[in-house]
């Protein structure tokens, strides 16, 4: 009895290991590298339409194919009356669209893949507005800062968007600001209420010199895109003017 209880479980042994031996084992990366690049297509298409909005924010249908469009700073191309766009043969790769029109801030998709097929990508911009603030005031609050700006009065809603920075070169290219506070508002002044802590998170210090800029701005911006560099924001829908003043942070 005993030889055969041995012998039983040789058995079962030789079987497992039977078993494991044919268990189906995929192939290992060789030094964790990855394999060869797939095959680059060239019949890709990348299309959209192009839209416009005024500096109220409302949609503007008319003078479409006025507009400008490069593909990666090639030649541009104009879309048809009702905005449409086409760019066929497109190779696989990473890509960037820039529109531009006249009297319209220009803007820019970053780059985005196509591989193959159809790529669908809508291009949206706004209009500069043709207004500009007349004055600012600041009044230092114990844990704040209140900045009023002035505009020529109109009862529709517009906007005013505000950047800081610690030097008076202050303006609305990445390079010129720290952050920017934008806010709509009717009538003929619009207010921002900047908290130290603001400040503070910026990298200045109470008793630092912060210096403004006060620019009018589009309201419901769609031309506002990210800078891959600075990883800021690129507002082109601001006045061609802006207002600059000081102030020392609390």
């Amino acid at each position: 009895m005993r030889f055969e209880k041995i012998l039983l479980q040789a058995i079962a042994a030789s079987g497992f290991l039977f078993l494991a031996s044919c268990a189906k084992v995929g192939p290992s990366g060789a030094n964790g590298l990855t394999g060869p690049a797939g095959p680059a297509y060239t019949n890709g298409v990348i299309m959209g339409h192009v839209s416009f909005y005024d500096q109220y924010g409302d949609r503007v249908l008319t003078a479409l194919n006025k507009t400008q469009i490069s593909l990666n700073s090639g030649p541009t191309i104009s879309p048809d009356t009702t905005g449409f766009f086409v760019y066929t043969n497109v190779s696989t790769g990473n890509y960037t669209l820039a529109a531009s029109d006249s009297g319209y801030a220009a803007t820019a998709l970053m780059p985005f893949q196509c591989v193959t097929d159809t790529v669908y990508k809508d291009i949206r911009l706004s209009a500069k507005p043709d207004f500009v603030p007349v004055s600012m005031a600041i009044n230092k609050l114990i844990a704040a800062e209140s900045i009023s700006v002035s505009f020529p009065d109109d009862a529709r809603t517009r906007s005013c968007i505000l950047f800081l920075n610690n030097t008076a070169a202050v303006n609305h290219q990445p390079s010129g600001y720290v952050a920017a506070y934008s806010n709509t508002f009717a009538g003929s002044a619009v207010g921002f209420t900047i908290p130290a802590q603001d400040f503070y998170n910026y990298g200045f210090a109470s008793g630092d010199k912060v210096y403004y800029a006060a620019y009018s701005y589009s309201v419901r911006d769609c031309s506002v895109y990210e800078d891959l560099i600075s990883g800021k924001n690129v507002y082109n829908a601001v006045s061609d003017s802006a207002l600059i003043d000081s102030a020392i942070v609390p």
